[in-house]
């Protein structure tokens, strides 16, 4: 039979595992041991009296306990820090820089500081990049077939790459590298904004007020109004748009003349924008098979839902909705208000749970179902139903708190002025009782109540 673990199982038995085998050697008395799932296949730190250094996983001292700090390994060289001045080791102890720098950052080809200027070395060999001239550098971006850094002079903005190479001159106001989506660089120059691919080539000219980057294409604003373009910058819809979403499900919410729909991958619209307002994205389902959830739209006052496909699956006749939830749930519902009474909806529109209740809204957990639970208002008191309408929790309390643990099966409420934990079971704790106990909520409830 397998058994199923988490990643953070895993990583928990790996650093066990290397804690083991480091504490099986003879080791000297040392004052810290560090212990780390990397440890199996690196380096681990060691520290007495203050002074630190590095053991391999047979115990063996490969640096002396010299140094003043010395951070964890990464795939070829660690930090150490010395009178106040850094440099790097590598795993056969031996120091690839002089420790002359100010601060070093980051693991891979880290930045090196020397006084106010900054430049970066090599993680293999120590040796410099580039020189340490730049007045601000960046981390690398690590791109698919390359790694770039935005650097800075004189308040001025370019971009390197890997070898050191200038990608850009460094001429710019501001730079972004974007990693995904479509990668590349955005610079803005003389207050406009263009784009360039990984290796410095123009694919959108700087004419425009913002660009920005989504799932599929770049998005550029032009005058006010915002349109869509490929990854070689070829226009794929006029600059027609006054508001925009990122890609979710293959889909994009745009805003045309006031109004909302949405378009494909292609830029193609295929929900006419005709909606007063709706739902910024598709969501959809957290099952191994996930289900794209409907998503309301409003229409002359009234709220409905959509498909993903733009077909109609509620018309619009409710005074308000709320999006279909699927946190914990064996089946998605979704509030909606008619007549002034809140009730629920299936995905298919069957009405679940009549329109009885009071609708209240101001926190986002209420008429929201967590594991099949949700809190409804009736007669002026907060409960608890089921998603069969069964009473689970009775209408006795004047709120339920933001930030509860539902998915735990318990809440904070108010009753009669006082805070209080309760359970699905009825329970109360005193909730100041509750938070001097110790471990899970749970738990501490029960503690306090014995």
């Amino acid at each position: 039979m397998k058994v199923k673990t988490d990643l953070s199982n895993r990583y928990a038995d790996a650093a066990e595992e290397s804690a083991h085998k480091l504490r099986s050697n003879d080791l000297p008395d040392y004052d810290f041991i560090e212990t780390s799932p990397i440890l199996l296949h690196s380096l681990a730190v060691v520290g007495k009296d203050n002074k630190y250094g590095y053991i391999n996983r047979s115990g063996v001292e490969v640096t002396p306990l010299r140094y003043d700090r010395a951070m964890s390994f990464g795939f070829y060289s660690a930090r150490v820090q010395l009178h106040g001045k850094w440099g790097l080791v590598n795993k056969d102890g031996k120091e690839i820089t002089p420790l002359v720098y100010d601060d070093i950052q980051g693991l891979d080809d880290p930045v090196v500081q020397l006084g106010n200027k900054f430049g970066y070395v090599s993680q293999k060999t120590g040796k410099l990049i580039t020189p340490i001239i730049y007045d601000c550098a960046q981390t690398w971006v690590h791109m698919h077939h390359c790694h770039l850094a935005a650097v800075q002079i004189a308040g001025k903005w370019g971009c390197i790459n890997e070898n050191g190479k200038e990608v850009l001159p460094l001429q710019y106001e501001e730079i972004v590298i974007h990693q995904l989506g479509v990668p590349g660089i955005s610079a803005k120059y003389n207050d406009k904004w263009g784009y360039f691919n990984v290796h410095g080539k123009e694919i959108v000219p700087m004419i425009y007020e913002d660009i920005f980057i989504n799932k599929h294409c770049i998005v550029a604003n032009y005058d006010g109004q915002w349109g869509f373009m490929d990854k070689n910058g070829t226009s794929l819809t006029d600059f027609e748009y006054e508001d925009f979403e990122e890609f979710s499900n293959d889909r994009a919410r745009v805003k045309k003349s006031g109004k909302y729909g949405f378009i494909d991958a292609k830029c193609a619209v295929v929900i006419p924008i005709m909606y007063d307002d709706c739902e910024p994205q598709f969501s959809e389902t957290s099952s191994s098979n996930p289900r794209i959830l409907p998503l309301w739209v409003k229409l002359d006052g009234l709220y409905g839902f959509i498909d993903i496909f733009g077909d109609m699956i509620i018309k619009p006749k409710y005074e308000f909705v709320q999006s279909f939830q699927d946190i914990w749930n064996r089946r998605p519902l979704a509030a909606v208000v008619k007549n002034g009474a809140a009730g629920f909806v299936s995905i298919t529109g069957k009405m679940v749970i009549p329109c009885i209740y009071e609708p209240d809204f101001d926190q986002w957990e209420n008429y929201c179902f967590f594991s099949g639970l949700a809190n409804v208002k009736q007669g002026g008191k907060w409960g608890v139903i089921d998603q069969k309408n069964n009473i689970v929790i009775p209408f006795l309390y004047d709120e339920f708190l933001s930030g509860y643990g539902n998915e735990s099966g318990f809440r904070y409420a108010i009753r009669n002025g006082k805070k209080l934990v309760i359970d699905t079971n009825g329970n109360e704790w005193d909730y100041v009782k509750v938070q001097l106990g110790y471990g899970h909520p749970i738990k501490r409830c029960r503690i306090q109540s014995e």
